[in-house]
């Protein structure tokens, strides 16, 4: 069956026994497979595939758009694509595939844009291995975002704490494609938009911190996971947990209390009615000064 144009990507996680796989009807591979094995097939090809034994594997699929315009991005002037490749074990994808799986398994929890991160990372490393054509990745042309774009960009990102927003979404705002608006962002900022939104979600988190809401919400209201998910970043950001930072930070800002009022006008009419109603340092006075 011919799903459409582009590529697939197949990274299988766990061994597999037994695989057979035709390409056009004619079989293309038989045989077993280790974990970290890939497969990458061109889509315009007609492809089927048998298990004869449990597996356990992700899929990307890419569009030809795509492929083209990444492969441009990387310096790659002429990109024909991913030809066929079956049998390769690829240990930085595996482990990409990993990233990726609890997102995956929890949609509605997921961070969009944390997605958008790993796949164009799996994208660009499967280009610059197995994609072939002519071209010096180094000799990019180092373009940056105007400073109206940056502004608008990192606002955009700022209104989605919680990551629910696309790469493609403040791209196309910014008026350019995907690949373009990632480097361009990373040249001016020095961080992937990821990395920007993680920073962010700290330094609301911080703000946070200093009045008396549950560690726990705050994470859910920075866009966080849950409280763990927060621990995690915010320890290899700051390098102690939420928690101590709290403590260390709320103690920074106690006013000191006095110990004698200035004048009675200071004394709330209600803690004026008697003594013991008054602060204890006021109502442990010495008679002497009482009767002054």
């Amino acid at each position: 069956m011919r799903l459409r144009d582009g590529a697939c990507i197949i990274i299988q996680l766990r061994h597999t026994e037994a695989i057979s796989v035709w390409r056009d009807g004619r079989i293309f591979f038989t045989g077993s497979c280790d974990q970290g094995w890939v497969a990458i097939i061109d889509l315009r090809d007609t492809w089927r595939c048998h298990h004869k034994s449990a597996f356990d594997e992700l899929r990307l699929r890419i569009d030809t758009l795509l492929l083209q315009e990444m492969g441009r991005e990387l310096g790659i002037r002429e990109c024909p694509g991913l030809s066929n490749r079956i049998g390769v074990v690829d240990p930085l994808l595996l482990n990409l595939a990993w990233t990726l799986l609890p997102s995956l398994d929890r949609p509605e929890q997921s961070d969009l844009l944390f997605v958008d991160h790993v796949v164009s990372a799996c994208l660009i490393h499967t280009l610059q291995t197995y994609g072939g054509g002519n071209g010096n990745p180094t000799q990019r042309r180092r373009a940056r975002l105007t400073p109206t774009q940056e502004a608008l960009a990192k606002d955009m990102l700022a209104a989605h704490l919680r990551g629910n927003i696309s790469i493609d979404a403040v791209a196309s705002e910014c008026k350019l494609s995907r690949s373009h608006f990632i480097r361009a962002f990373c040249e001016s900022t020095g961080k992937t938009p990821h990395q920007w939104l993680i920073e962010r979600r700290i330094d609301v988190a911080k703000t946070h911190l200093l009045g008396r809401a549950p560690i726990s919400e705050i994470a859910t209201a920075c866009g966080f996971v849950d409280q763990s998910h927060l621990t995690r970043a915010f320890k290899q950001a700051t390098g102690v947990t939420p928690a101590d930072w709290r403590r260390t930070n709320v103690r920074k800002l106690e006013p000191i209390m006095p110990t004698v009022r200035p004048s009675s006008q200071a004394i709330p009419s209600r803690m004026a009615e008697g003594a013991d109603h008054l602060p204890p340092q006021a109502a442990r006075m010495p008679a002497a000064e009482k009767e002054g």
